[in-house]
């Protein structure tokens, strides 16, 4: 959704071909993060906050849920600032 509101142009017909890729990209890293993109699978394995979820270990994150979530917000923040560069 963020993705897609940052690159929103009603006009602009190429928007999907904009928000797609880097939404595909997200989809990668969450997965390569957690094993899994698909709730049920998620909460089957309910991750815990390691080295490979900085902001959520720094935060003190303990439910599964805040880990993700945490973790989602700082995976989109790397991708739009890699955009920016």
């Amino acid at each position: 959704y963020v993705l897609s509101r940052l690159h929103a142009d009603p006009a602009d017909r190429a928007g999907p071909k904009t928000v797609y890729p880097k939404a595909k990209e997200f989809r990668r890293r969450f997965q390569e993060v957690f094993g899994h993109t698909r709730c049920r699978d998620l909460r089957t394995v309910a991750p815990g906050a390691t080295e490979a979820t900085p902001a959520a270990f720094r935060l003190g994150a303990h439910s599964h849920c805040d880990i993700m979530v945490v973790t989602a917000v700082e995976l989109l923040e790397a991708l739009l600032n890699e955009e920016a560069d």
